[in-house]
């Protein structure tokens, strides 16, 4: 009978073989595909012509690109708008550009449709790409935060999306990256996001021509978000909380 050989692995040969693992390496790799993508989407922002486009000068141009485009007009501004915020791009600048296109009421219903749809993306691809490197390294590290996503995800969500000022794709990312379900991922962003999209097509409408008042409706709508804003971040405890932690404070 042939005796059944046996090899024995040195400990730096366990090791690289462990590295090896793709249970172990897929995570990791995912992290920095993760990464890689989202400077793609930073130069797409930033050194593209898509630059260009985010400027007042370019509503009237493309408002008649869209215009040019016939009944498919409001489908091509939702894909466009999903595009533009999934990279990265100000999602206010699309709704602004809703309303100078479409008037306020529908201009503020096809912005929110792209908004959500570009939001969702950016969701998807951050979550399955980093939600597990990051949660196994610094988890532990953000248990309050992850608690309150996980037992108020629409709330903190609301909160991150309803502030007058803010960045839609790192809040995205955030909440990509956290426990926070899908559903509630979805609720909350649409129930943030939708003050601010009304205001920034009225701003976009006013832009158009139409009416002196849309302006000034726009801003006191705007002083009006800030101050309930305020009053909510100072007398809601869960608020106060949600803020107290996104910004590190003990």
């Amino acid at each position: 009978m042939k005796s059944q050989a046996h090899t024995t692995l040195a400990p730096s040969e366990a090791a690289d073989t462990s590295t090896l693992n793709p249970a172990r390496s897929s995570p990791l790799l995912r992290m920095l595909l993760l990464a890689a993508l989202l400077i793609t989407c930073a130069a797409a922002v930033y050194l593209s012509p898509l630059q260009q486009w985010l400027n007042p000068d370019s509503l009237e141009p493309l408002k008649g690109w869209i215009a040019s485009m016939g009944a498919w007009g409001p489908l091509i501004f939702t894909l466009l708008t999903t595009v533009v915020v999934a990279v990265g791009a100000p999602r206010i600048w699309m709704a602004a550009l809703g309303g100078f296109a479409f008037g306020w009421s529908a201009g503020a219903a096809l912005a929110l449709v792209g908004t959500l749809g570009g939001c969702w993306v950016t969701f998807t691809y951050a979550r399955w790409l980093g939600r597990e490197w990051v949660q196994a390294r610094i988890g532990k590290r953000l248990t309050k935060l992850n608690d309150l996503l996980q037992h108020h995800g629409v709330v903190m969500t609301l909160v991150l999306r309803a502030a007058p000022i803010g960045n839609s794709h790192l809040s995205n990312l955030m909440l990509a990256l956290s426990p926070i379900s899908r559903g509630s991922f979805l609720i909350g962003t649409a129930l943030g996001v939708l003050p601010t999209t009304v205001i920034y097509t009225l701003f976009g409408s006013a832009a158009s021509g139409s009416t002196i008042g849309r302006l000034t409706t726009a801003a006191l709508l705007l002083v009006t978000l800030s101050g309930v804003y305020y009053l909510l971040a100072s007398r809601s405890t869960l608020v106060r909380n949600t803020l107290t932690v996104l910004s590190n404070k003990k």
